[in-house]
Formats: C-alpha cells, structure tokens, sequence
C-alpha cells in the first residue's frame, strides 16, 4: 500500500513541473513505472521502477524530513539529519553496472578497488573469487611473501601486495565488467562481474565502525557508507 506524504511533489523524469494533483497516486494506489519525487524543502529523490520492485511506502514520519521505504523489496532511502542520501541494495547495481574493475591495492590496512569512476574502500573481510578460487583476500595483508619479514606490512610486501599486483596484470589486460550487485542484510556487499569474477564484503565487526564505502571519486562526489554515517 502506498501512502501520500504531504510536502512532496511528483514529477516525470525530465520535467521540473510536478504532476497535476488529479494525477497523483491516490492513498492505497501502487505507484507505478518511474517517478521523481521532490520535497518541499528543495531535495530531489529519484525513485525509479516502482512497477519492477514493487510497493513503495512513503510513510508520514515526526521531523523535519520524511523517509521513503520498502519493507517488501528492500529499497531504501532515508534523509537523516546531515541530509545525506542513503541508498540500500539495487542502488549499488543501478550505479556501478556495466563499469569496468580496473585496478586493487591498499592503503595501510584499507583495501581499495577502483571500478570506472568509483572507489570501494574496504575496512572489514573482503575476497575476490573466480570460478571458486580466491583470487585476493583481506587476510592476505597478514601473511608476508618471505618468512620472517616482519615490517613486510609496513613494506607492502604481504600476500595481498603480491596477489594484488598480479590480479591488476589480469585487469589490465582483460575487461571484467559489473553485471549485477546488491547490498545484503548487514551491509554484506556482493558484485558481480565478467568472467564469473566477484567481489564480496562481508562486515563482522559488532557495533560502530566504518566497514566500507563506495563513491564517487573526485571532489563532491557521492559517499554510501556502511554503517550509515550520522550527523549533526
């Protein structure tokens, strides 16, 4: 069931001029094909294949900004009080499908991928499989290539800096594309790419703490992190 919140307007993509007030979803209406929505206080939310998701609840929530949500397909999108945009689960295929991962690596104990213009830091268990076999994994950095080599960490002459560098000889080469992705619950990140490669984050570390986050780089770029980030 889809529920009006007053204060927003609906508009069709590629128009500033919202819809007529006969034309908008009745209460109890399902809200169907793609929509933009923009509340009043000038921040605009693209909500995008209702028809295809299904239900979408636009609840009525105490506060300066609503939220909008989706117990049935997982869809979220909230405005906490920083005003950053949460986004969950077919956000992260919306956005990244079709890119291209082009190079690993790490900085200090923070693994790092580069896909097209995006940048996933990782802080919590991450590993890169292919065809079953694990190409890349976070537990690499414990592991020096040479024993004994004690600041082989600080060197970055660890497994993972040796297993990076040759998967990046493999990327550059060939093109592994996202096909598909998707946010699992407790911010298990799963992407999956050509070639039977994926990449899986799996957070598992209780409480507070960044695990990752995914963004646009270069300066103003969008972050979605998880845990969600608060603010003032």
């Amino acid at each position: 069931m889809t529920h009006w919140t007053p204060g927003w307007d609906m508009h069709r993509p590629g128009s500033a001029d919202p819809l007529p007030a006969d034309r908008l979803p009745p209460i109890g209406a399902l809200v169907a094909g793609e929509v933009v929505c923009h509340h009043a206080f000038g921040l605009g939310l693209y909500l995008m294949d209702f028809a295809t998701y299904g239900h979408v609840n636009l609840p009525e929530i105490p506060g300066e900004f609503p939220a909008i949500g989706s117990a049935v397909t997982g869809i979220f999108l909230d405005i906490s009080g920083n005003r950053q945009l949460r986004l969950s689960l077919r956000w992260v295929h919306r956005t990244l499908a079709g890119l291209r991962l082009t190079d690993v690596g790490r900085s200090a104990n923070i693994a790092w991928l580069h896909i097209g213009g995006y940048a996933l830091h990782v802080q919590a268990p991450l590993r890169l499989v292919r065809s079953g076999q694990i190409l890349l994994g976070s537990d690499d950095m414990l592991w020096p290539q040479e024993r004994g080599a004690e600041d082989s960490f600080d060197a970055f002459t660890t497994m993972y800096d040796r297993n990076a560098e040759l998967l990046n000889g493999f990327l550059g080469r060939d093109e592994f594309l996202v096909l598909d992705g998707e946010i699992r619950p407790a911010g298990h990140l799963v992407l999956r790419l050509t070639d039977e490669l994926v990449i899986e984050v799996l957070p598992a570390r209780a409480g507070e703490g960044e695990a990752w986050r995914l963004f646009e780089r270069g300066p103003g770029g969008y972050h979605h992190v998880h845990p969600p980030e608060e603010g003032p």
